[in-house]
């Protein structure tokens, strides 16, 4: 990273961005905010620095050193910044600050969200029009729900195009590397092509690219996605859809250099140009015009509300009851232990048919039918800060382990289950969650599926 500190004088507005780990030459998502900052330069008088992090840890610091130097705005790119962002954010409030694809409730911070199911759908219509096979393919990047929120608007347009269509889907894995593997990318695209697949959506960052290498080999057609990536692979690319990040993300610094930064969310989609697909000369022989006047009609029903694409991040998570509280009588150290001694024993024995392992079966059928969905639990491990931390300490990560294990023991496929635990990290008495009204967790836009356990009041 370049020193800033020559820098943290002057008059010209300072702008620091973030890149996810796939980097700003991804031809993708980094690259599509990397244009909207370039142009900003090009157009205002501003200071513009940047940081490619090698890793996920590298993040923090990052974002801390621009904020240590005063840049004016600061972005992050990529929801996984958003925990990470918000806690610099509080400690800067002075300063300004950006977050793309996730929400964070902080007024000096501006969320950048988009309809990517809207766009998806329109190019799921486009490849049911165009393939020969009545089989087309998906490739996402991490198995996460905004990824899923791709595959579902991509899978609803082609259903409206073709109902008899068939849709494979392969996600490349789940965790922050499956964004920069493009030789899985290839090989679940091989696999898809084998199967009779002749069009793939990849919605993958930089693991798209083999996708893009496997269209050419196989002579069949890929879609791009968030930038314009028609010019890739030119006449193997059939489309691309189009996220307008760059659009966003110059918009933003110009409010900033304009004195006009409003923090919130601010959200994208047909309706104001935030979300499309390309039509260029790379593809306009590739799609007939009675196809693109389908796509057309699609779009202004979807922003006309006749047409609805399923968005799974909005959709309110199911909350499954949590543990009964302990009779008020015992005191606070016994109740404790009896609930600790409950999770941890029942997850522990698979023999036992105890009531919250019949939970987990329900939860595992639901699973099962619902297979475009993934299941996030938020695992408690709250205590009386008067002198049961010891029990706290790691607690919420066993619990977080034994729930996942179970789940994994009837057949889920891990790579649907995020546990997050919050253990040791609320050692200090919290009691989030252990109200009567679902915790404020509950409506994080990333839960599909909460699964509520609590400690005892403090």
């Amino acid at each position: 990273m370049r020193d800033l500190s020559a820098e943290a004088g002057g008059k010209k507005t300072k702008v620091g961005i973030v890149f996810d780990i796939g980097g700003k030459d991804d031809r993708s998502f980094n690259a599509a905010a990397n244009v909207g900052v370039v142009r900003a330069k090009k157009d205002f008088p501003i200071i513009l620095r940047d940081v490619e992090p090698g890793d996920p840890t590298s993040i923090e610091p990052a974002l801390r050193a621009f904020a240590q130097y005063g840049y004016n705005l600061i972005t992050g790119v990529g929801f996984a910044q958003g925990p990470i962002l918000k806690d610099v954010a509080k400690d800067y409030p002075q300063l300004h600050f950006v977050i793309i694809d996730d929400q964070v409730d902080l007024p000096n911070v501006a969320s950048l969200l988009f309809k990517e199911h809207e766009g998806s759908f329109l190019v799921g219509m486009i490849a049911a029009y165009t393939t020969r096979t009545g089989t087309i393919g998906f490739v996402g990047g991490r198995d996460i729900p905004l990824i899923r929120k791709f595959e579902t608007g991509y899978e609803e347009g082609a259903r409206y195009a073709n109902p008899n269509i068939k849709v494979l889907q392969n996600y490349v894995g789940d965790s922050d590397t499956a964004w920069n593997n493009p030789g899985k990318g290839r090989e679940l695209a091989n696999a898809q092509y084998e199967q009779g697949a002749d069009v793939i959506f990849q919605a993958a960052g930089n693991s798209g690219l083999g996708v893009f290498d496997a269209a050419e080999s196989y002579n069949k057609f890929a879609i791009g996605v968030d930038a314009n990536q028609n010019w890739v692979k030119p006449g193997r690319i059939l489309t691309s859809m189009l996220k307008r990040i760059d659009n966003a993300v110059y918009s933003v610094v110009k409010d900033e250099v304009e004195g006009k930064f409003k923090g919130g969310v601010h959200v994208y989609g047909l309706e104001n140009d935030g979300i499309g697909y390309a039509v260029d000369e790379y593809n306009k022989h590739l799609i007939p015009q009675d196809v693109i006047d389908k796509v057309e009609q699609a779009r202004r029903d979807i922003i006309a509300g006749k047409i609805k694409v399923t968005d799974v991040m909005a959709e309110r998570p199911l909350v499954v009851e949590k543990l009964p509280e302990p009779p008020k009588e015992l005191p606070i150290a016994d109740q404790f232990r009896d609930v600790a001694r409950t999770i941890l024993f029942d997850f522990n024995k698979p023999e036992l048919k105890t009531p919250e392992q019949e939970k987990l079966r329900r939860i595992a059928e639901w699973l099962n039918q619902e297979r475009n969905r993934s299941i996030v639990f938020r695992v408690e491990g709250n205590c009386d800060p008067r002198g049961m931390a010891e029990y706290n300490l790691g607690l919420g990560d066993r619990r977080a382990r034994a729930v996942k294990d179970f789940l994994v023991s009837l057949g889920i496929d891990p790579s649907r289950i995020e546990t997050v635990s919050y253990g040791s990290e609320k050692a200090q008495g919290s009691s989030e969650g252990l109200s009567d009204a679902p915790p404020s967790w509950a409506n994080d836009r990333r839960v599909d599926f909460v699964y509520m356990r609590g400690g005892v009041k403090p």
